[in-house]
């Protein structure tokens, strides 16, 4: 059988076994076969145009099949091993039961009447489902929270809540967040100098007088209420006067603060 034929078939298996495309599938058994590279190598084997490569390295290394490290000014790729293949399998099958839990323990009231629906997320998982449909159902470029993060961050993970705030921030969604805190420490503070970049506006408040240990966010038509201490879960919210509601508290408290 020709080499070339022999390889297009481990490609296509590859890539349906995982769910990647079949241009990701060939960069990784370019790799594979070719040791560490540079993006020219890469595409001379797996026959791709060199410009097509880039961003199937991207996406494979955000997956966890190719690894990048850099010797001066140029990048080297390399794949992992075959028998690592079987983990990532693996992660994908833990994932997936982990979903299935999720969704499995949702709890859902609905009043169409009413124009009301209020579906309950246990656990991480659950917070970041819940957090993930709150951004894509949002109608409107303004979020307004009442916020306590440190449990939701030490939860869901830095590396979660970054891509999650960057993802709000590339749709041009902005934010008008009121923290139940004083003094900015740590991470705080960092967080506080990054308002701009992430179209974000804030202002702390005396938690003393308005102590909130949850997230409570709104926007137009959708609440969403996450709990991260004891046994964290997020409630999502389908409601317009609700909504309506809460934005207007949270105007007046910020009105306030601002002056």
């Amino acid at each position: 059988m020709d080499d070339r034929v022999g390889n297009m078939n481990e490609a296509r298996e590859l890539a349906g076994i995982f769910n990647i495309s079949l241009n990701e599938a060939k960069v990784y058994l370019a790799l594979n076969s070719n040791g560490p590279s540079m993006v020219s190598a890469i595409a001379k084997v797996a026959d791709l145009p060199r410009t097509a490569v880039y961003p199937q390295l991207e996406n494979m290394v955000k997956k966890g099949f190719v690894g990048v490290t850099n010797y001066g000014n140029r990048k080297y790729y390399s794949a992992i091993a075959p028998e690592q293949l079987t983990t990532l399998l693996a992660q994908k099958q833990s994932s997936l039961e982990t979903l299935v839990n999720t969704i499995s323990k949702q709890e859902k009231i609905s009043s169409p009447e009413n124009k009301l629906e209020i579906v309950y997320y246990p656990g991480r998982n659950g917070i970041k489902t819940a957090g993930q449909i709150f951004l894509d159902e949002t109608r409107e470029k303004m979020w307004y929270s009442f916020e306590n993060p440190t449990d939701i961050v030490e939860l869901v993970g830095v590396d979660f809540e970054k891509s999650y705030v960057d993802e709000r921030a590339k749709r041009g969604i902005k934010s008008r967040m009121i923290l139940s805190a004083q003094v900015a420490t740590g991470w705080m503070r960092e967080f506080l100098d990054k308002d701009k970049e992430q179209l974000r506006e804030t202002i702390m408040v005396n938690p003393r007088e308005y102590p909130f240990d949850s997230t409570i966010a709104a926007t137009k038509g959708l609440t969403i209420l996450i709990n991260g201490s004891n046994s964290p879960f997020a409630v999502l919210i389908r409601n317009d006067n609700l909504a309506r509601n809460l934005i207007s508290v949270h105007k007046l408290v910020w009105s306030r603060y601002r002056e």
